[in-house]
């Protein structure tokens, strides 16, 4: 697992990014520092509320084009250029379920 410093995090989260969408958030990074190549992303892994998210339901575009994730991996190079923005959009795998003084089976 790779670990990213939360001053690193800090100098590219875009402020105010995360919000709501229909089916899940969205949020984004900004590249405020020096153009980057991104070469390698596996096995990526997202937790929400303690759950844990299926790679397909994570969608990421740079610099408005998408970024194709094959089972989680980056399968191409991307550029990361200074002062563009990577979006990250999940969709959410909502579980229902039912409290306990409502469930008859229990």
């Amino acid at each position: 697992m790779v670990y990213i410093p939360g001053f690193l995090i800090n100098k590219v989260y875009e402020s105010g990014s995360l919000r709501n969408t229909g089916d899940g958030f969205v949020f984004s990074f900004c590249n405020r520092m020096t153009p980057l190549e991104i070469s390698g992303l596996r096995d990526l892994k997202l937790e929400v509320d303690g759950g844990s998210q299926a790679a397909e339901n994570i969608r990421m575009t740079l610099g408005g084009r998408p970024i194709e994730l094959h089972g989680g991996t980056l399968t191409e190079t991307v550029t990361f250029a200074r002062e563009s923005k990577l979006e990250i959009r999940v969709e959410l795998m909502w579980r229902f379920w039912i409290p306990t003084f409502l469930n008859p089976s229990r």
